[in-house]
């Protein structure tokens, strides 16, 4: 991994996010540190990684950190003069997560033994709610399925962060 983070100590301070951040990681990559901070910022660490699967622990973070964003941007988009400059950086950040967002619902319709393809349907107005929805609460699929090894039973076997062989 680039920087100097260390996975088994998970985040600390904002150097360790920065440093996660930019060590990129493979799809079927399991954190040690199994805590809020390392699973809502995991889908970034894997950046365009559509292989693998992601489990609803990473799927929810991720969701739950976009509502925790909206949440704090809004109050400022109702400000007159400060909405623009909030506006834009809330948009530029958003448009930076796309990516991201759409590679982990890849990810996670991968656990659910679906094809990646299924993520367009994210895209059609109020179904897009519904399969996130639905993407939260079902559990993937038991065991290794055609998209890797099942990220359940890494956390319970193997608790050392390191990446799944696919033997």
């Amino acid at each position: 991994m680039n920087g100097n983070f260390d996975d088994a100590n998970g985040i600390r301070n904002l150097q360790d996010l920065f440093a996660a951040l930019e060590s990129q990681v493979d799809g079927d990559y399991i954190p040690a540190k199994k805590d809020f901070t390392t699973f809502a910022i995991l889908h970034f660490r894997k950046y365009l990684k559509l292989e693998g699967r992601s489990g609803r622990k990473e799927f929810i973070s991720a969701t739950l950190l976009y509502i925790a964003l909206f949440l704090f941007f809004s109050p400022f988009l109702l400000i007159p003069f400060i909405n623009l400059i909030f506006g834009l950086v809330f948009g530029l950040i958003m448009l930076l997560c796309i990516p991201a967002t759409i590679t982990l619902t890849v990810r996670r319709f991968h656990d659910l033994n679906v094809t990646g393809w299924a993520t367009a349907l994210s895209f059609i107005p109020f179904l897009g709610f519904l399969v996130t929805f639905f993407l939260c609460i079902i559990p993937g699929t038991r065991g290794d399925n055609q998209h890797g090894a099942d990220p359940r039973a890494a956390w319970s076997d193997d608790d050392t962060g390191k990446h799944l062989s696919k033997e």
